[in-house]
């Protein structure tokens, strides 16, 4: 691989990262550059103190550092998914299905105080539309629920 190549590609890695800073995920990052000049601006409030304790010295940080560590802040989970090999999209799969799970342990609920039986039959069809209004089905399956609903009818 010559230097050219190597150029072209961190060229490449860098336009990806920004676009998903700034275009995929703008409000995270405007939080964290906020978060970064809030940071900054605490740190110069007591650098007094942190120079007298000899503990830290921040004095060689630069905006562009804590405007950094704001937005890695902000996308520490991003990074922790990815780390674990999650996508984004499981994460919201997962969410979902605890969302139903949740649903139907507030069916089974009204089910105990006694509510009536056409009570949560509405609500096993309200969460049956919620579910498919969120579901992507190919046409064969969108064909076999329409025959089911006809004959739920």
């Amino acid at each position: 691989m010559n230097i050219d190549d190597l150029k072209d590609q961190s060229s490449k890695l860098l336009s990806r990262s920004l676009d998903v800073l700034f275009i995929e995920d703008k409000v995270r990052t405007s939080l964290g550059i906020i978060i970064g000049v809030v940071f900054q601006g605490i740190i110069l409030a007591t650098e007094p103190a942190w120079k007298k304790s000899n503990l830290f010295n921040f004095s060689n940080l630069d905006t562009l550092h804590y405007l950094s560590f704001g937005i890695f802040i902000l996308f520490l989970p991003n990074i922790i998914r990815l780390l674990r090999g999650e996508s984004k999209e499981t994460t919201l799969l997962k969410q979902a299905g605890e969302n139903v799970i949740a649903a139907l342990d507030a069916i089974d609920e009204a089910k105990k105080r006694g509510a009536p039986k056409s009570v949560t039959t509405q609500m096993y069809r309200n969460l049956q539309q919620q579910v498919l209004k969120n579901t992507h089905l190919n046409e064969k399956t969108q064909q076999e629920l329409k025959e089911l609903e006809k004959t739920t009818d």
